[in-house]
């Protein structure tokens, strides 16, 4: 009688911790989810501007700069995820560009994002051509966007190399601009498949 009282009440502990697992389990499945709805990577590669014919050994070559940035938006925050920023900038600017901020543009349905370097040089990114009516609203869907439309070279001085390589105001030449979601469905499908099993290893031991 008392080995069967005790193995009766191991039982009633171990369904009661299997279903407390069980609740944990399916609470992180969900928290996943609609973190992974909400998480999408904005990545702008191989940008590139093409200034004056003022470069080269004997200055009379193309300038060009190139960046490469990259970045998680959390939509529901509506601010960049911290720690996922990363900017990779070469050419005759001659400078590294710092992430400053981002600020909707209510007249135009979209986003815009500012890069600076220490001259106060800026990469400019609206995610709505108000003109060409370009990528209006749709930010951060994923897709493919107008690196030429959105995307914009802005000197802060005129004595700076940007404005006298003739980078002032360039959109540019060539370069992708693209968002995607970032779920993880090798991760979701292994804890939804743990927790379905478990589900049903509760059920034939109840």
């Amino acid at each position: 009688m008392k080995t069967g009282h005790i193995e009766g009440a191991s039982c009633i502990i171990a369904n009661r911790f299997l279903n407390m697992l069980a609740v944990a389990l399916f609470g992180l499945v969900s928290a996943t989810v609609v973190r992974a709805d909400s998480i999408f990577g904005v990545s702008m590669s191989n940008i590139t501007f093409v200034g004056g014919s003022a470069c080269g050994p004997i200055g009379d070559a193309a300038c060009s700069e190139m960046l490469n940035m990259s970045f998680n938006w959390d939509a529901t925050v509506h601010d960049v995820e911290s720690g996922t920023m990363s900017v990779v900038a070469s050419g005759a600017v001659g400078e590294p560009f710092s992430y400053c901020c981002a600020t909707t543009d209510p007249p135009s349905n979209g986003w815009f994002f500012l890069w600076r370097d220490t001259n106060g040089d800026a990469v400019e990114v609206a995610t709505c051509d108000v003109i060409g009516g370009v990528n209006c609203g749709e930010f951060p869907s994923p897709g493919t966007y107008s690196a030429i439309e959105d995307i914009e070279l802005v000197c802060g001085s005129t004595s700076d190399p940007c404005f006298t390589d003739g980078f002032q105001s360039e959109h540019p030449s060539a370069g992708t601009f693209t968002v995607s979601g970032t779920p993880e469905p090798s991760s979701l499908f292994l804890l939804g498949t743990g927790f379905l099993g478990l589900v049903v290893y509760r059920k034939r031991v109840g």
